[in-house]
């Protein structure tokens, strides 16, 4: 009972000290039984819509199908593209087999939505693809360095933030990309995933102190 009561203030103040928060990109992992329903799916649009209030420009996503033996019903995917359809941001969703792409929002927001699509799935892309070119003789194998793998990722970015809701577990998900990241686990499951365990997450990013491998 006090906890409810304490809930509406307990948010503000939260969200006050986070006013000069630095963030350029932050990355949620979910896992496919975390959308099973409407209300998961309508919480991924929540979560966006809480960065986007904190002025992180750039917000991806990665559901895990792993437990569903790596693929997804593709009503589920067109379900997920259509609810954030409407979101004022430039938007990609990604699968093993497809994309669908929506380039007409708000150029300084971005949401990329990986749907099973792994971080090793992406280097054996990359690696296909220069290995074609090396086959074309467009480049040789000297030519191959750091730089020209990341041009052949899916995903040219890296992630600030990652936050994994309802497990400790690590993912693959930018294996290449979020060396460098900071890692938030939550034990609190998606269903039960509120606006201050995202707060309390970029909370925890603000007071850490970030070296980069150094």
């Amino acid at each position: 009972m006090l906890k409810r009561l304490l809930y509406p203030l307990y948010e503000p103040m939260l969200r006050r000290d986070l006013e000069d928060v630095e963030i350029n990109h932050i990355l949620l992992v979910i896992s496919a039984s975390d959308i099973r329903d409407r209300a998961g799916i309508s919480k991924l649009r929540q979560f966006i819509e809480w960065s986007f209030d904190l002025s992180i420009p750039d917000v991806c996503i990665y559901i895990s199908t792993r437990e569903n033996g790596g693929g997804m019903p593709a009503t589920l995917t067109t379900t997920i593209y259509n609810e954030l359809e409407s979101i004022d941001a430039k938007l990609a969703v990604y699968t093993h087999q497809t994309s669908r792409v929506k380039k007409n929002g708000d150029e300084r927001y971005s949401v990329n939505v990986s749907i099973g699509l792994g971080g090793r799935d992406e280097l054996v892309y990359a690696t296909r693809k220069i290995m074609e070119e090396v086959k074309a003789g467009h480049i040789t194998p000297e030519e191959i360095d750091e730089k020209l793998i990341e041009s052949k990722l899916i995903f040219n970015f890296t992630p600030d933030l990652i936050i994994r809701s309802g497990t400790t577990k690590l993912t693959d998900f930018l294996i290449w990309q979020a060396v460098y990241s900071e890692l938030y686990f939550t034990d609190v499951s998606w269903v039960n995933f509120r606006k201050i365990d995202f707060l309390r997450a970029v909370r925890d990013f603000k007071k850490r102190e970030r070296r980069f491998g150094r």
